[in-house]
């Protein structure tokens, strides 16, 4: 199981009624992905108590509501902007004019200064 960094604790989330009461459902986080197939394979159906069954399955989050509506807001001004850019781009490689450029090696070298830490 992961822990949390903060408390050393297993990530396991118990999701509770608004009276504080738990509704029974619970998120398990693993460490590996390779862990999740396998604790559906041994732990769905296995009996906890009394005849009550273990329900084991991987997460599926789903965004919901204005949470929802408002990633698709920003996937599409991201979308917009990325062609934005990709046309800005290709004019200026248009534009391009390698006669202004000094003949030589020394037009593909850059020297950076004082950008690396020596320590």
């Amino acid at each position: 199981l992961k822990t949390d960094p903060a408390s050393g604790q297993p990530r396991v989330k118990i999701y509770c009624a608004p009276g504080g009461t738990s509704k029974g459902d619970a998120l398990v986080t693993f460490l590996k992905a390779e862990s999740v197939p396998l604790a559906v394979t041994l732990r769905d159906g296995f009996e906890m108590r009394d005849g009550a069954a273990l329900k084991v399955q991987p997460a599926r989050f789903e965004m919901r509501g204005e949470a929802l509506q408002q990633q698709a807001r920003s996937k599409d001004d991201a979308q917009i902007a990325r062609k934005k850019q990709r046309r800005l781009e290709q004019k200026a490689l248009a534009e391009w004019d390698d006669s202004q450029l000094p003949a030589g090696a020394s037009a593909t070298i850059v020297v950076l200064l004082g950008l690396f830490d020596t320590s």
